[in-house]
This record gives structure tokens, sequence and C-alpha cells, in this order.
């Protein structure tokens, strides 16, 4: 079994440039996404998906804003391929729940962005961002094993439902969901 998948994180920095796909629920990458043209990898048919984490926050909007927005989970089209071959579906099923999972880090983000309002910056944003892409790799790493990168089709019915659950676990941390309500801690 040869290589069936790339997944690449870069900071959306990096992308600036180009055209990206916000995250949403009712968004399902399709082949036409795909859009760079893929190298010669083998007889194995595969895919390369460019996703990853950014946010924008000038300092008064860590104070006061609502932070949810501020932090994206976006795909660059430009910058992902597919080949040709008869496991499109496979290798579909297999970046989106990818892709979801960059949601989840996202969420992931977002949550302790605004447990940590009172004393968040710019470095504390950066230290969160990088512990949750380390557990995040470790996440993607499982699925991949698990599903045999969506092969194993029980396994990957596993994983998506999985997926769903812990991002409704997160649903306040949407991208386009109000801020947070405060939990009042009891004495």
């Amino acid at each position: 079994m040869g290589k069936l998948l790339y997944l690449f994180f870069i900071p959306l920095t990096a992308l600036s440039q180009e055209v990206i796909v916000e995250w949403s629920e009712e968004y399902q990458l399709k082949k036409e996404d795909f859009k760079a043209k893929p190298p010669a990898t083998g007889e194995e048919q595969s895919i390369y998906l460019s996703a990853g984490l950014s946010y924008r926050a000038m300092n008064f909007q860590l104070l006061f804003a609502n932070l949810n927005p501020l932090v994206s989970n976006s795909f660059s089209p430009n910058a992902s391929w597919m080949d040709e071959g008869p496991e499109t579906a496979i290798l579909l099923k297999y970046a989106q729940t990818s892709w979801d999972l960059y949601e989840l880090a996202a969420r992931k983000l977002r949550k302790k962005m605004h447990q940590n309002r009172s004393r968040i910056n710019a470095k504390s944003i950066e230290v969160f961002l990088h512990q949750i892409n380390q557990e995040n790799t470790k996440i993607l790493s499982t699925y991949s094993k698990e599903s045999k990168f969506a092969r194993d089709s029980i396994m990957q019915i596993q994983w998506e439902r999985k997926v769903d659950s812990i991002l409704e676990a997160y649903a306040q941390y949407c991208k386009k969901c109000k801020k947070p309500k405060k939990i009042k801690k009891k004495k």
C-alpha cells in the first residue's frame, strides 16, 4: 500500500494571495476543489489537502470582541491536488474528515482564547496554536491509521460520527457563533 494522502498544515498567512475556502458545516469538499496539478506519485491514487488555521486580531479585539470570528480554518484549492482514479470518493471522505478535524482544532483554539481572555496576547495565542496543532497532528495520525485513509468503511463511519459529536460539543466556538456566555464560578 503506497501513499494515499498527504496532509499539510500551513499558516494561512502564506496563503494570503490565494483563494481560500472557509470551513462550514454546509460545505463538502468536491473533486473540483483540488485545482493544483498533481505530481506523478506512482501507481496509487493520492491527494494533497492544503488546510490550516489562522487568527487575526488587534489587541483591543482580544479584550472586548467575540473571539470566535478571529480564528479561521481554511482550505486552499489552488495548493491542493488529487490524482485521477477509482478511489476519488474515498479520498474525498478522508479529506473532508481531516478538514473537519482542523475545524475541531480551530474550535479548541477559540475556546482557549476565551478562557484566557484576561491575559491573552499574540504570544500566548501562538503557544495555544502550537499546542493544539501538536494534539491535532496526533489525532490526524490516529485517524489515518485506524481508518486506513478512509479505506476501512466501518472505521471511517465511526470516525465521522466521533468527529461530528466532538464538533457538536464545541458548538459554541464555531466561527459564526456569538460570544460564549461566561460561566459563573460557585463559591
